[in-house]
């Protein structure tokens, strides 16, 4: 079941130019929420979060 499924997606993205836009521009914008400017506050509040433990 889990072959099938995966070889209706895989048709899908090979078959719909839209689709593989759409995909591309997500993975674009969820790289974003791992740039450096958007992390380091994260990181710095878990490590104080540990260092204070």
């Amino acid at each position: 079941d889990d072959e099938i499924a995966l070889a209706k997606k895989l048709e899908l993205v090979l078959n719909d130019e839209n689709f593989r836009k759409e995909l591309v521009n997500n993975a674009k914008q969820r790289c974003k929420d791992f740039e450096i400017s958007n992390i380091k506050e994260e990181w710095l509040k878990l490590i104080v979060e540990v260092k204070n433990a």
